[in-house]
């Protein structure tokens, strides 16, 4: 697969789960919030900003309010598609999410281990990467990782 330089600008539209403005959201009825376990409300809310073009503090935090309180009692988020503005968010493959990155659009990729799950934003492709995961740009909520193999690494370190 050829470059693709990051779609989502990380100045505009980048988002730290542990934000003051968004971390002690409770995630539906759960004990959880978004600063414990708000990665996959984050990755979500990074795409749908983007979406709308609007990457204010305020919006953000409507945004990351509102997938939030659709989350079970234990924190997950409820089914697996996800309709917002307009925009369907469900869940894909890895080649189509080489595909959607071709196309200009981002992912989000889960990486699971015995210690729990962790979402990001896939973001981009650098084929100068020394393994395929590490080809895959990523926008990281949770952790400051760059790529996929870090993340991958990390969730194999948790195990």
């Amino acid at each position: 697969m050829n470059n693709v330089s990051p779609i989502i600008d990380y100045n505009t539209y980048f988002i730290k789960q542990n934000n003051s403005n968004w971390k002690n959201i409770q995630l539906g009825t759960s004990t959880e919030t978004v600063g414990s376990a708000g990665c996959y409300v984050c990755s979500i809310a990074m795409i749908i900003c983007w979406y709308l073009e609007d990457g204010t503090t305020a919006t953000k935090k409507a945004v990351i309010t509102k997938l939030a309180a659709n989350c079970n009692s234990s924190g997950g988020y409820k089914g697996g598609t996800i309709t917002y503005a307009g925009h369907r968010f469900t869940t894909i493959t890895i080649t189509d999410m080489a595909q959607r990155l071709l196309n200009g659009y981002p992912s989000i990729a889960k990486a699971a281990g015995t210690r729990g799950t962790h979402f990001v934003v896939v973001n981009g492709y650098d084929n100068s990467g020394s393994t395929s995961w590490e080809c895959y740009l990523v926008l990281d909520p949770g952790w400051d990782y760059d790529n996929l193999q870090e993340v991958l690494d990390e969730k194999a370190q948790r195990q």
